[in-house]
């Protein structure tokens, strides 16, 4: 699709999106709400951050809960260590998710929009189709070369796409984006059904309290209360957590 057909339609779609076993039980934990693995708040926090921001790094986790990045460390291994968090197989920092938050297929779309500035971007250029890359560096606050960056991340995706007039180059959304973000929504249903099935084989229950299009609210425990969690449909334009 032209940039120029995407631009209005687009723009408002992502805006809208933007807005060896390891025993973590302790006899404290048993008695605390929900009791199992989600007992401890702290944990609770990490997985729903987790949920919220697919493919984050250990220090977005830490700004994310308020959390030590050594504390961070500890929970990711419970939780890694009952089948709720995998690593993914990409280069630099390690990047963590939960089960049914990354499909194969869409691993490396979900890193390019974890590349630094790369939502900011997105966001901005749907909000003013037509920036250049000096006034695009304005809106998020961020250098030239930076937003060059994102920009290199995000075009082979066709998520954002550069058009040349007369001295200036400027910044359109691409026509895959929209199709990305409609593909997120229709896939809610299936992401969230591997999700469920991960918490049961860690012998955590799940009830679901509220089904919409762009979000599943659920909550799990083994007894008790419960913890409550959510699953957006836009969890991969979710932004980065400031320092």
């Amino acid at each position: 699709m032209p940039a120029s057909k995407a631009r209005g339609r687009l723009g408002a779609a992502l805006q809208q999106a933007l807005a060896g076993k390891l025993e973590v039980s302790s006899a404290a934990e048993g008695r605390a709400p929900g009791a199992g693995l989600f007992a401890n708040a702290a944990r609770a926090r990490l997985f729903q951050a987790l949920l919220d921001r697919p493919l984050s790094r250990t220090a977005s986790l830490a700004r994310a809960t308020g959390l030590a990045p050594p504390s961070v460390r500890w929970h990711l291994a419970a939780l890694g260590s009952a089948g709720l968090v995998r690593r993914a197989d990409l280069p630099g920092n390690p990047r963590y998710f939960a089960p049914g938050t990354v499909e194969g297929e869409g691993l490396h779309d979900l890193a390019a929009l974890r590349a630094p500035h790369a939502i900011d971007v997105l966001a901005a250029v749907a909000r003013s189709p037509g920036l250049t890359l000096t006034e695009l560096a304005r809106e998020v606050l961020a250098s030239p070369q930076a937003v060059l960056r994102a920009q290199r991340a995000l075009s082979p995706l066709r998520f954002i796409e550069a058009l040349k007039e007369g001295r200036h180059t400027r910044l359109y959304p691409g026509g895959a984006l929209s199709a990305f973000v409609s593909l997120q929504g229709a896939r809610l249903p299936q992401r969230f059904s591997h999700l469920e099935a991960a918490l049961k084989a860690a012998d955590e229950g799940v009830s679901v309290t509220r089904r919409a299009r762009d979000e599943i609210v659920f909550q799990v425990g083994r007894r008790g209360e419960r913890r409550e969690f959510r699953l957006k449909a836009a969890s991969a334009l979710a932004p980065e957590p400031r320092k």
